[in-house]
C-alpha cells in the first residue's frame, strides 16, 4: 500500500493485585535495591498484621466487658425499683408502688425485645467520621 500513512502500534502492559503483600517479581526488587530489602518489607507487614489483630481483640474484649456491665447494672436497678415496690406495699402505699414495679418490668421488657429483634447486631454505634 504505497501512500498510506504510517501507523503506530503500541502495546500496554499493567498488572495490579490488592493486599499487603507484593507479587514475588515486585518483592525480588526490593533486594536488588537494598540487602535484605524484601526481609523488611515482610517485617513491615507482618508487624502492621499482628498490630492489627490486637487492636480487634481488644475492641473485643472490651464490648464484652462493657454488656457484663450493662447487664450487672440493668440487674441492680431492677432490683432497686423492685424493693422499692416492695417497701411501700409493705408501708402501706399500695398506690404508689406499682409505680417502680412496673416501670421497671417495662424497661427490662423493652430491652428483650430489642435485643431479640437485634440479635447479632450489637448495640447501636455511632456512624463513622467524614474525612478530612
Amino acid at each position: 500500500m504505497e501512500g498510506a500513512p504510517p501507523q503506530l502500534i503500541a502495546a500496554v502492559r499493567a498488572s495490579f493485585w490488592s493486599g499487603p503483600i507484593p507479587q514475588a517479581e515486585e518483592l525480588d526488587k526490593y533486594n536488588g535495591v537494598m540487602t535484605g530489602g524484601a526481609d523488611r518489607v515482610m517485617e513491615l507487614i507482618e508487624g502492621q498484621t499482628t498490630h492489627r489483630k490486637d487492636l480487634e481483640h481488644k475492641d473485643v474484649e472490651a464490648d464484652i466487658s462493657l454488656r457484663k456491665l450493662g447487664l450487672i447494672f440493668a440487674f441492680i436497678l431492677a432490683l432497686i425499683a423492685t424493693v422499692g415496690g416492695l417497701a411501700l406495699i409493705a408501708t402501706g402505699d399500695n398506690a404508689g408502688a406499682f409505680g417502680p414495679i412496673l416501670t421497671a418490668i417495662a424497661v427490662l421488657a423493652g430491652v428483650f425485645v430489642w435485643w431479640q429483634k437485634n440479635r447479632g447486631s450489637g448495640p447501636p454505634t455511632l456512624p463513622p467520621a467524614a474525612p478530612q
